[in-house]
């Protein structure tokens, strides 16, 4: 096949999106959809998955709604007042109380879609569906509209104002309206044992009580001093109400076999299950009512000291915050480093083999054989003080060796099958070879393993701060640790200094390793053959 000519009579440039990479770009599309359903089939991967996502959101909103501003820091000292209490921003007020409306909006609207569902044993009320729907997006315009006017408007008594104040006392039962009468419609199905019956009716009981309980605070109003207490215990019991009745409802239809929605396209089917689409709907809301009644309290605790404060008198829980940003972008950056470098020497020593390989290998078992944490210690030491760019490169430069052992491995395996011959055979260049055949054959591994190392580049940077080699002016869980150790904080009380960022970093560890392990044993081919 010939190459197109240009007017000119020279080889036409080929347009950058062209049919092979538009192809290329469906595939990798294709691949990637399916293994971030495998990872949400895998038990490993949803945890893991659950657990980042909420360490995520603290990253990059953590210190945006932070009680105490800890910028001012100089020098690693810590010198914050803690009488510099700030108001609760707008933006905290507002997401507390539209989260539950916007997530009632979606699951009602799927439950809608899903009340079409062809069979005549499941005739789910649409009715309820859509009054679901038109409670939440009406409560949800309304809080749109009242922030709006407040923000551009700027004044402190408008309609915000008064809705915060005096409409205050109906807004709480509202919030649960939607998620209530998304519940009640999964128990209208009929046609059920007597032994389940009792079980659908218990579960439609459930679901009616979260509005009861929300319907309280409209003939009680608590003091100022104890409502947030109140408003996330009532919260939170409504969410376990909205759990129980979903598990009830997936206890009661758990039986019926496989029905298909509507429309059909050209013979298509869309296989659905009432029993997991209820308690999938009952998991997603009770979720997001705790969340809601936790940002509610907080909204209403704003200025006090969640968590104490440390001998320096400054917030811990501000301090957490500002933390999870910084120990996060260096257990990243510092896995890519790690990562990029384990791959480089992999390729080329797994590649080129004889001499090169085997010098490379012998210094990779010297690295291998110093552990890494003293490795790091030495490196620290000797050069003194640091900022937080040099702990990101001392561990990522110190951390290569097992990606590139790891790396070299499955180079040794795919550069000996019969496409590599052919591709030699047809002409084609070293390079040409690894950048077409061998790396996009190792990525996926090597990917799997650079979540596994994010975890343990935030353990060795909390390691090092515990033992005081922290950087100069940021706020990380490891400097936490070692301030909170060198003022003994169990023996003078302050026990919040110690658990919270352990427990966080224990968390955010366990996250990357069961999703690091989850790609392994989706990516790696010799796991998926067992």
């Amino acid at each position: 096949m010939s190459a197109k000519l240009d007017s000119m009579g020279k080889p036409a440039k080929m347009p950058f999106l062209n049919e092979i990479r538009i192809e290329k770009l469906r595939l990798t599309t294709e691949r990637a959809l399916d293994v971030a359903t495998q990872i949400l089939r895998n038990p490993m991967g949803v945890v893991g998955v659950g657990i980042l996502v909420v360490f995520l959101i603290l990253a990059a909103f953590g210190p945006e709604i932070a009680p105490y501003d800890t910028s001012n820091l100089d020098e690693g000292k810590w010198s914050l007042p803690s009488d510099f209490a700030t108001d609760a921003p707008l933006s905290a007020e507002f997401i507390s109380l539209i989260l539950l409306p916007l997530v009632s909006i979606v699951a009602s609207a799927v439950a809608l879609i899903a009340a079409f569902i062809r069979n005549p044993e499941w005739k789910l009320n649409k009715t309820l569906q859509v009054a679901a729907l038109v409670a939440s997006s009406a409560l949800m315009g309304v809080l749109t509209f009242a922030y709006l006017s407040l923000v551009y408007s700027g004044e402190e008594y408008g309609f915000w104002g008064r809705i915060t104040t005096e409409w205050s006392n109906w807004l709480y039962p509202a919030s649960v309206v939607g998620a209530c009468l998304i519940m009640l419609s999964y128990g209208t199905r009929r046609r059920v044992s007597r032994k389940r019956s009792v079980r659908r009716w218990f579960g439609i009981g459930c679901a009616v009580a979260p509005l009861v309980i929300m319907s309280i605070f409209i003939v009680v109003n608590p003091p100022q001093e104890h409502a947030g207490y109140a408003l996330l215990t009532g919260y939170v019991i409504c969410g376990l109400f909205l759990l129980i009745s979903g598990m009830s409802f997936h206890s009661a239809y758990v039986r019926p076999a496989t029905v298909v929605t509507r429309p059909e396209k050209r013979g298509v089917r869309f296989p659905t299950r009432i029993a997991p689409l209820a308690r999938g709907t009952a998991i997603l809301l009770a979720s997001v009512l705790i969340i809601t009644g936790v940002s509610v309290y907080l909204v209403e605790n704003w200025t006090t000291h969640w968590m104490g404060t440390d001998s320096f008198e400054a917030d811990i829980f501000s301090k957490l915050l500002y933390g999870a940003r910084t120990s996060i972008i260096v257990g990243v950056f510092s896995a890519i480093i790690a990562s990029v470098l384990g791959a480089v020497v992999g390729l080329y020593s797994g590649y080129a083999g004889g001499r090169i390989d085997e010098v490379l290998m012998r210094a990779n078992d010297v690295i291998l054989s110093i552990p890494w944490l003293v490795l790091m210690i030495v490196i620290v030491a000797m050069i003194g003080k640091i900022d937080l760019l040099g702990i990101i490169l001392i561990i990522g430069f110190t951390g290569w060796s097992p990606t590139a052992r790891m790396v070299r491995a499955q180079v040794l395996s795919i550069k000996e099958r019969q496409y590599i011959e052919r591709a030699r055979a047809i002409g084609a260049s070293d390079f040409g070879i690894i950048r077409r055949h061998v790396l996009p054959n190792s990525f996926p591994l090597v990917f799997a393993n650079t979540i596994l190392t994010v975890a343990y580049a935030i353990l060795a940077e909390a390691t090092l701060g515990f033992f005081g080699m922290r950087p100069v002016g940021v706020v990380t869980w490891g400097t936490m640790l070692s301030y909170a150790s060198d003022a003994g904080a169990f023996t003078i009380g302050l026990h919040w200094w110690i658990i919270a960022p352990g427990l966080c970093i224990v968390f955010v560890v366990l996250g990357f390793t069961l999703l690091g392990y989850a790609l392994d044993d989706i990516l790696n081919p010799k796991l998926r053959k067992r």
